[in-house]
C-alpha cells in the first residue's frame, strides 16, 4: 500500500467526492480524519468502516478549523496529505444575491481552503513531504451565470493553489486543483431546482442543456473518477506535478476554449476588408451540381423521400412521451405542412434554434429545445453555402433547388472543437440532409428527418439576425 504511514485530512467526506476520496486513500494504507455534516448514524457508519477520526468543525470559523488540524495532529499526526473538498453553492442572479450567501460561499469554498493550508503545510514542509489536493471547479477556469460567488470562490482556489506551489516547490510539497465538470453529488442535484427557477427550465433542460450541455460525453463525471487522480497525485510518481490545474470534464473545457478561439477567427477573418466571399463550408460537396439528386446518397434520398412520414413519427413520440403542450406551443414550426413556398431564403446571417423530436432511442429524451445560435447562408455560384458556425453539433452544406416550396440541404456536421467539416458521402453517420421552407413572413425552418444522432427529427427554426427569437 502507497500511503502506509500517511495521514490525511479530507474536508467535505461524508459524502459525495469527499467520501470518494477518503475511501481511495484509505484502500492505500493511509489514517483518515474525515470532516462535514450528515447524519450521525451515517458517519459513524463510515468512520468505523474506514477506521478514520471524524470532525466536524464548521468551515466557515476558522477557530474550528484551527481546532481540528489540532486534533487531528494530536491524534494520528500532522496530515501528510490535505484534500480541501468542503463546498457550498447558491444559484441566483447577482442583483438578488443575499450577501450571507456570497459570505458563506466564500468563507467555505476559498477561505477555509488557506485556514486548512496554512496551518498543515509547516508540517510538511519539515518532513520534505506532503501533497495538498484541492477540488476545484470548471468554473475555476470558466463562468456560468447566476453563479457568481461559487465562480469567484473557485478562481481564488485556483490562483491560491498556484501560488502555495510556488512557495512550497522546493519543499517536496505539491500543491494541485482537481476541476471536474459537472459530477452526480448532492451539491449538484440540490442546484437543479434553483436552476429550473432561475432560467425557467424544466428538469431535463438543466440537465441536458445546462448541466451536460458542455460536456461531449454527455454524462456525469463519477466521484470515483476524482478520487483515483486525487490517488495518483499523491504517488511519488505525480512528484513533478505542481501548480496544476487538472480538467475532468469529458474534453469540455478544451472543446469550449479551442471552439471560441475558432470562431473568433471565423468572425475576424469575415470583418476584414477582401473577406466578404469567406466560405463557410469549403470542400462538402466535392462536386456540386444543380440537380441534389446527382450529389445526394442512396440513404439521403431514401430519407428525404420518406420526410413526413419520419416528422410525424417524431411528433407521435413527443406526444406520447409527456410533451404535447411543448409540440403545441411551437405551433406551424412544428406542422409537417406549414410549408409556404416563395422561393430561395435569403443570404444572410440567421439565428438558428434546434428542436430535437422524438428520440432514436430508449433512455433519450422525445423533445429537447435548444437555444438560439448562429447560423449564416451565403451565394456560391447557383447554390447557397449553409453553415451553422456556433454549438456543439454544427451543420454544414448546400442548399440546392428543389420543389415550389422547399429547397434541398445536403451536407455534413462538424463536431465539437473541428474546424474543418468532412467531404459529403464519406461518413453516413455525418451526413446531414433536409429541406428548408418558408413557414411565414421572414421565417423559415431547416428540417432534417431521421439524424444518425439521438432524435427522430431535427427542426431548425431560421430568423434573420435583426430579428428577436420568438
Amino acid at each position: 500500500m502507497i500511503l502506509e504511514g500517511k495521514v490525511a485530512l479530507v474536508t467535505g467526506s461524508t459524502s459525495g467526492i469527499g467520501l470518494a476520496i477518503a475511501r481511495t486513500l484509505a484502500a492505500e494504507g493511509a489514517r483518515i480524519m474525515l470532516n462535514g455534516f450528515g447524519d450521525p448514524a451515517e458517519i459513524e457508519k463510515i468512520r468505523s468502516e474506514l477506521g478514520a477520526l471524524h470532525d466536524g468543525a464548521d468551515l466557515s470559523d476558522p477557530a474550528q478549523i484551527e481546532n481540528m488540524v489540532r486534533r487531528c495532529t494530536d491524534e494520528l499526526g500532522a496530515p501528510d496529505i490535505l484534500v480541501n473538498n468542503a463546498g457550498i453553492q447558491h444559484v441566483s442572479p447577482v442583483e438578488s444575491f443575499p450577501p450571507e450567501k456570497w459570505n458563506a460561499i466564500l468563507a467555505i469554498n476559498l477561505s477555509a481552503v488557506f485556514h486548512t493550508t496554512r496551518l498543515s503545510i509547516p508540517s510538511m514542509k519539515a518532513k520534505q513531504w506532503g501533497r495538498i489536493i484541492n477540488t476545484a471547479s470548471a468554473h475555476s477556469l470558466v463562468a456560468s451565470p447566476n453563479k457568481s460567488a461559487y465562480v469567484a470562490a473557485k478562481h481564488g482556489v485556483a490562483g491560491f493553489t498556484k501560488s502555495v506551489a510556488l512557495e512550497a516547490a522546493r519543499d517536496g510539497v505539491t500543491a494541485n486543483c482537481i476541476s471536474p465538470g459537472y459530477v452526480w453529488t448532492t451539491l449538484v442535484e440540490n442546484q437543479i431546482p434553483d436552476t429550473m427557477k432561475a432560467r425557467n427550465l424544466t428538469r431535463e433542460q438543466v440537465m441536458n442543456d445546462v448541466l451536460l450541455a458542455a460536456q461531449p460525453t454527455k454524462r456525469f463525471v463519477t466521484p470515483e473518477e476524482v478520487a483515483a487522480l486525487a490517488l495518483f497525485l499523491c504517488r511519488d510518481e505525480a512528484k513533478s506535478i505542481t501548480g496544476a490545474n487538472l480538467s475532468m470534464d469529458g474534453a469540455g473545457l478544451p472543446l469550449r476554449l479551442r471552439l471560441m478561439r475558432y470562431l473568433f477567427i471565423v468572425a475576424a477573418l469575415a470583418l476584414l476588408p477582401g473577406c466578404a466571399e469567406f466560405r463557410t463550408t469549403p470542400g462538402v460537396i466535392a462536386q456540386p451540381a444543380r440537380d441534389w439528386r446527382s450529389v445526394a446518397t442512396e440513404s439521403d434520398r431514401e430519407r428525404l423521400h420518406e420526410w413526413r412520414t419520419a416528422f410525424v413519427d417524431a411528433l407521435r413520440a413527443a406526444r406520447a412521451g409527456g410533451n404535447g403542450a411543448d409540440v403545441e406551443r411551437e405551433g406551424v414550426l412544428l406542422n409537417p405542412d406549414a410549408a409556404l413556398g416563395g422561393g430561395p431564403i435569403p443570404n444572410g446571417d440567421y439565428r438558428c434554434r434546434v428542436i430535437k423530436v422524438g428520440a432514436r432511442q430508449a433512455g433519450l429524451l422525445n423533445y429537447v429545445s435548444y437555444p438560439a445560435f448562429v447560423c449564416r447562408i451565403q451565394q456560391d455560384g447557383e447554390l447557397q453555402d449553409f453553415a451553422k458556425l456556433t454549438g456543439s453539433q454544427r451543420q454544414v452544406g448546400k442548399l440546392f433547388p428543389g420543389d415550389a416550396l422547399r429547397q434541398v440541404f445536403l451536407g455534413t456536421l462538424i463536431l465539437g472543437d473541428e474546424a474543418q467539416s468532412m467531404q459529403y458521402g464519406r461518413d453516413t453517420q455525418r451526413d446531414v440532409a433536409g429541406f428548408v421552407e418558408r413557414i411565414g413572413p421572414n421565417r423559415w425552418r431547416l428540417i432534417m428527418p431521421r439524424p444518425h444522432f439521438e432524435s427522430q427529427m431535427d427542426v431548425m427554426e431560421l430568423l434573420p439576425s435583426t430579428q428577436g427569437a420568438r
